[in-house]
């Protein structure tokens, strides 16, 4: 998939430029390094960086002033930037139909994104980026073209705000699949890197994906009290006995082995360190955990 950043998303909305730092660079940052860390391409319209981050003061202004040195934010940008930038401006090589008219039609706004980069997404097949504080904080963009019957219902493409929507980008339009979305969707509390291959992701479907997904969420967005002491998701320790010595290594005993409750029936296997607990093991039918 590719992306694109999105020109339109920077009309001179930021009131100064501390606003600029923490509501516009930081939350990009941390999106562009998402699609670097997937290896994806980012293109930009060939004037992107006139475009007006503050009345009157285009972001070229900002990037290369002397404050930009010292500015962490500016700085990981430009690296990021570089990094990213593979392909020569998407302007230069354009896959929109000079001959149609491409127009917003959605959040209760209308406007031609004629010869824009978010017509370009569309052209593309692709995906736009887009800074904060403007009219495309938005998931998703309507977008309706001239030689579109009038009944039909718009096209939609994705949007990337805020970080962390890039997984679930790629896996609603199919890129990836749940066994590469979770370990990407999931990081913060939660680490699949050592799961058990026979006894991991793969036991997961399209059956039961939304069960293990907001179970997932639900345990990464409490903090370690909460999770320690919710009744719902019931973590706790797993016995070592006679009966249950054989599903984990000598070593993970040494560590010690927790459980946590993914439904009725489905339990979760691993062991903390520190803030995060490494996933080892998914029982399906909770004949494991009845065990200890």
């Amino acid at each position: 998939m590719e992306y694109i950043l999105n020109e339109l998303s920077l009309n001179g909305q930021y009131p100064g430029i501390e606003e600029f730092y923490t509501s516009g660079l930081s939350h990009i940052n941390n999106i562009l390094n998402e699609i670097r860390i997937s290896n994806a391409l980012l293109l930009k319209k060939s004037d992107f960086y006139g475009r007006e981050v503050m009345p009157g003061v285009q972001l070229y202004q900002i990037l290369y002033n002397e404050g930009a040195r010292i500015n962490d934010s500016i700085r990981r940008m430009k690296v990021t930037l570089g990094a990213l930038q593979k392909r020569p401006y998407w302007d230069e090589n354009s896959c929109q139909d000079s001959a149609v008219v491409y127009r917003r039609v959605d959040e209760g706004l209308e406007a031609d994104i004629s010869s824009s980069g978010v017509a370009e997404a569309f052209a593309r097949g692709g995906c736009t980026v887009s800074f904060g504080l403007s009219d495309y904080e938005v998931d998703t963009i309507g977008i309706k073209c001239s030689d579109d019957k009038e009944e039909d219902e718009p096209h939609v493409i994705h949007n990337l705000h805020r970080a962390g929507m890039l997984p679930d980008v790629l896996f609603k339009s199919g890129v990836i699949g749940i066994d590469e979305y979770i370990p990407g969707k999931f990081r913060t509390k939660l680490d699949f890197s050592e799961t058990d291959a026979s006894h991991g992701l793969n036991l997961i479907d399209n059956v039961n994906s939304a069960v293990f997904i907001d179970s997932f969420r639900n345990f990464e967005e409490k903090d370690w009290q909460q999770i320690l002491t919710d009744k719902g998701l019931d973590y706790k320790p797993f016995s070592n006995n006679r009966k249950t010595r054989r599903f984990f290594s000598t070593e993970q005993w040494r560590k010690g082995v927790y459980k946590f409750r993914i439904d009725k029936e489905i339990r979760c296997f691993g062991h903390r360190e520190g803030d995060i607990f490494y996933v080892w093991r998914i029982d399906l039918d909770h004949r494991l955990s009845d065990l200890g």
